[in-house]
């Protein structure tokens, strides 16, 4: 967009998933600002989002809103040797071990289809079908301290019908790699699997922490955890 010409004229920025949503204050993430250039520190990886932007005079009053789509790059890489997968919630099936290395939370399942043609590397059918809820961590041993690896966590929405409705944090030792993350509207609906990539670096034990924590809304959920070794995306390397 080009910057007003009239003196005293700020910007707000409006965040969402689903494209062509109205600008509300529920979906507003900046106001106020003077300069037409905006960071969004907060933004989760591999992630599509339709921001929208609106001036305001000294009145108060806004023009029409001006539209844009980002994808942001991915935060982990291509996993080629798999050391670890866990079936989280559920038992042993096709290579993926049964649930284990987990404190807190609720297991469940659904035998529903899952839609895997988004994911290039699909769990299991019996792997989206199953979850844990809840607070929860997963304290995961035996790998090689200061060794880096890529962590995939596969989602699919089994019980939300809509965007919005379940919104959790993800921290991996203690950082956090996902912010208010929505299954529903990364995936594009219920029923549909996806999967979250990111590097992590096994502390001093030779142990990875995936904690799952309540964001903005409902509980944290996940259906399956895939570590292992392989091609690490540049930019994620370079962040």
């Amino acid at each position: 967009m080009t910057a007003s010409s009239t003196p005293g004229v700020t910007y707000a920025v409006f965040r969402s998933q689903e494209p062509g949503f109205r600008p509300t204050g529920a979906n507003e993430v900046a106001s106020g600002l003077t300069s037409i250039n905006y960071s969004d520190a907060e933004a989760n990886p591999s992630t599509t989002y339709y921001y929208a932007v609106e001036a305001f005079d000294n009145g108060g009053t806004s023009s029409a809103s001006n539209y844009a789509t980002v994808t942001t790059p991915t935060a982990g890489g291509v996993i080629t040797a798999d050391l670890l997968n866990i079936n989280v919630g559920g038992g042993a099936a096709d290579g993926w071990v049964a649930d284990e290395d987990f404190t807190g939370g609720t297991a469940t399942s659904n035998g529903n289809s899952i839609e895997t043609s988004l994911v290039a590397k699909p769990a299991p059918q019996a792997v989206y079908q199953t979850n844990r809820y809840g607070s929860f961590t997963y304290t995961i041993p035996g790998f090689t301290a200061g060794e880096e690896y890529i962590v995939d966590l596969h989602f699919a929405e089994t019980y939300w019908t809509g965007p919005g409705l379940r919104q959790f944090n993800v921290l991996i030792n203690g950082n956090q790699v996902l912010k208010n993350y929505d299954i529903f509207a990364s995936a594009g609906g219920e029923y549909i699997a996806t999967v979250e990539s990111f590097l992590a670096t096994a502390d001093n034990t030779g142990t990875i922490t995936i904690q799952f924590v309540p964001g903005s809304a409902d509980n944290p959920q996940v259906n399956g955890i895939e570590i292992g070794v392989g091609s690490i995306a540049t930019l994620a390397r370079n962040q």
